[in-house]
């Protein structure tokens, strides 16, 4: 039974760690930026963490843009839904302009760390450390009455 239960705990672990590990974040550069997460538009006041497939749009005069994990961006202009991409693509320069430089993309702890839980307590699980035998305390020593040891010397 416990078995069962950890293994349950360890599958909505992953579940709920997965949204975490986006493809992209969405920032809001301009005005009003909406996403959808595949429960309607809903508009974001700051960045947020977007997956494959979630579809990004931008309110007339305002403008969104999609940063992914390597510094590549793809800006949202209005009059667009933009589908996140697995993958980002830089657009083709005629050689004119410079390619923008992207600041270096900070490490995701919470997802890492989140998983690294989620794995440590599967493995512990599947050890048996949550059995209900003595969990490795051992058996206690039976007392005397007069406080002293069972040795009879």
């Amino acid at each position: 039974m416990h078995r069962l239960l950890s293994v349950v705990g360890f599958s909505i672990g992953t579940v709920v760690c997965l949204p975490a590990m986006a493809a992209a974040t969405v920032q809001v550069v301009q005005g009003q930026v909406s996403v959808n997460q595949g429960q309607g538009f809903k508009q974001v006041v700051a960045a947020s963490a977007v997956s494959t497939g979630d579809r990004v749009m931008a309110a007339p005069g305002s403008r969104g843009r999609l940063v992914y994990a390597d510094g590549c961006a793809v800006d949202v202009y209005p009059g667009a839904v933009v589908t996140v991409p697995e993958k980002c693509y830089q657009p083709m320069t005629a050689g004119l302009e410079a390619a923008p430089v992207a600041a270096a993309a900070p490490i995701p702890w919470v997802p890492i760390l989140g998983a690294a839980a989620v794995i440590g307590v599967g493995a512990c699980a599947v050890s048996g450390c949550f059995d209900d035998e003595d969990h490795g305390r051992g058996k206690p020593k039976p007392r005397t009455h007069d406080g002293g040891d069972n040795n009879d010397d």
